[in-house]
């Protein structure tokens, strides 16, 4: 039964008893209305009886006819009275003492009669009955007087029992379904907020059990399908934050409550080994977090998320660029936790940086081709002037070896010029050749190294180095200017180790080489070393850490190395320490 049909039910008793009580009390107020106007005419008799036995008295004292005259009137009086009073009695209720009285004052009547029409001693004897009437007509007002009192009191009694019986149904009745409604109410509710609760600690599985068709058993199965689709939403967002690859946390305090398994991916930590710890372990150091710390406060505290960049360090320590953006999960309440993302955009920040090194090659390019068809003319020149002062000077003559090793630098020169003109078309020429780099390796480091007496150079190249197609020349160029690096990173002296092997590799880190077989050339000195500071910036175009002097470059030679490299498919690694040395390791494809 429905709970409104329930309510209902109780109003239409309640209603109902309401009704029978109004209906009882108007019953028992017309009986004692119609009872108190039946004392009022009594009364009336009374009244009468009492002065007609005065009257009747007088006569018999005083024998005045005016007196016979009064007994009549008075006498026509008390029958309308008692004649009003007698159509009150049911007609076949024989025990009507009104009708009694009745009979007693017809006779009364005869008597009057008699008395008024006798002119003789018997009127003596006449008043002296009606006297006796009199009294007998009193006694039997009287005992109406009594029963009329009991008949008072009866009602009186049964009106107020009958309204007590009324009102203990009445309120036996309300007390029953108002508790067994209210068992049902109290039981129901406190399903749904147990319910409620459960599934606030996380319990979203958790079914409320059918309470059959009422209200309550239409709010147990609406909060049951409330909760199916809560707990697809929730499978939803678990499969979305799974699966995404931007990291997401929840904190509060900077403390981790929840990660989502990309923030495992992204710093190479398992999920729980993140959870219950704060974020300072994703810092390089303790300065850089408590300064994100501070700026991410003063945005969450205006209710605006807050978005920055910054190196985060990753289980092994590697650093890597994440770009994060915040929100308080309450605007501008802090205690309630905030949830971030963190994407990892140091692939980006590499591409932005590769295609500004790019650009400002491309600049030097262009430079470069221009400066090298201008030194191509002036060595024509220079080539034609040499060559005529050669017919002129005979073989023999001192001069003519100076004028040989000057054309044999012309052609050296006219070779770098063509090497340069190739570089700045953004092509390696028509120079490429496949050769076995064990030997193009050894003889650039010791050409470079020639005159550096301090310098130990230790080779150790392999003897199954798989063939390379370069362009000999500019590869020349790139061990070279790596030696150099080397003897200028150790000015006291040192040791250089060169060696060359043959390697399989997934990715080289920090690079974008792809997976395959590769040549790798490894140049490790002990010098100086470079500090994590610099070190992304070494193969940037125009950057230089040289002090001012004769020696110092234009910061041109790494960027050319990288560029070179690159344009054979390989790419250039460094591993370096400040104070422990440094590693380049060159990486070019084999030829299958």
């Amino acid at each position: 039964m429905q709970i409104k049909t329930r309510l209902a039910l109780i109003a239409s008793l309640v209603g109902l008893a309401l009704l029978l009580t109004g209906v009882v009390l108007w019953v028992g107020s017309s009986l004692e209305a119609r009872l108190q106007q039946e004392d009022n005419q009594i009364d009336k008799v009374r009244s009468d009886n009492f002065e007609m036995n005065v009257l009747a008295q007088e006569y018999l004292l005083y024998g005045a006819p005016r007196i016979k005259k009064q007994l009549q009137i008075r006498l026509a009086s008390m029958e309308n009275n008692l004649a009003d009073l007698v159509s009150r009695c049911a007609p076949d209720d024989e025990s009507c003492m009104v009708r009694s009285i009745q009979e007693d004052y017809r006779s009364l009547g005869a008597i009057v009669s008699l008395l008024l029409s006798e002119q003789n001693d018997k009127n003596n004897y006449i008043a002296g009955t009606m006297l006796v009437k009199f009294q007998d007509i009193a006694a039997k007002i009287r005992e109406h007087d009594d029963l009329h009192a009991q008949e008072m009191a009866q009602l009186q009694k049964n009106l107020d029992r009958t309204v007590v019986v009324l009102l203990f149904f009445l309120a036996l009745t309300c007390a029953v379904l108002l508790r067994f409604l209210s068992r049902r109410l109290i039981a129901g509710f406190g399903l749904l907020s147990s319910g409620v609760k459960r599934i606030a600690a996380g319990e979203l599985e958790y079914r409320l059990p059918e309470s059959g068709t009422d209200e309550l058993g239409a709010l147990t199965q609406a909060f049951n399908q409330m909760n199916v689709r809560l707990q697809e939403v929730s499978n939803e967002q678990k499969i979305i934050l799974g699966n995404i690859g931007v990291g997401v946390l929840f904190l509060q305090n900077r403390v981790i409550i929840w990660a989502n398994p990309a923030m495992g991916r992204i710093f190479g930590y398992a999920t729980d080994e993140l959870l219950g710890g704060t974020t300072e372990i994703l810092y390089p150091d303790r300065e850089s977090y408590l300064k994100a710390g501070e700026e991410a406060y003063l945005a969450l505290a205006q209710r605006a998320p807050h978005n920055f960049q910054t190196q985060m360090k990753r289980k092994d320590g590697e650093l890597r660029w994440i770009n994060l953006v915040g929100q308080g999960v309450s605007p501008g309440y802090l205690e309630g936790g905030s949830i971030w993302m963190l994407e990892d955009v140091t692939a980006r920040k590499q591409m932005e940086a590769e295609l500004s090194k790019a650009r400002n090659l491309e600049a030097i390019g262009v430079l470069a081709g221009g400066i090298a068809h201008d030194f191509n003319n002036l060595f024509q020149v220079l080539l034609g002037n040499i060559s005529l002062a050669k017919m002129h000077i005979p073989e023999s003559s001192e001069a003519f070896g100076f004028l040989a090793s000057a054309e044999k630098a012309y052609q050296q020169g006219a070779k770098l010029t063509s090497r340069l003109i190739a570089f700045s078309s953004g092509g390696l020429g028509d120079q490429r050749e496949s050769i076995q780099p064990a030997e193009l390796i050894k003889k650039a480091v010791l050409a470079q190294a020639d005159g550096a007496t301090e310098l130990e150079i230790e080779f150790d190249l392999a003897d199954d180095l798989a063939k390379v197609t370069v362009d000999v020349g500019q590869l020349e160029q790139v061990m070279q200017h790596l030696t150099m690096n080397a003897i200028e990173a150790m000015p006291t002296g040192g040791r250089l180790r060169v060696s060359a092997v043959c390697e399989t590799v997934a990715s080289v880190a920090n690079t974008s080489l792809g997976a395959g077989k590769y040549l790798k050339i490894s140049f490790q000195d002990q010098g100086h070393g470079i500090s994590k500071k610099i070190l992304p910036r070494i193969f940037d175009p125009y950057f230089s850490t040289k002090s001012l002097g004769a020696k110092k470059g234009l910061g041109l030679g790494l960027s050319l190395c990288d560029t070179i490299i690159k344009k054979h498919g390989g790419a250039i690694a460094v591993e370096s320490h400040p104070g422990a040395g440094a590693t380049f390791q060159v990486y070019l494809p084999v030829t299958d």
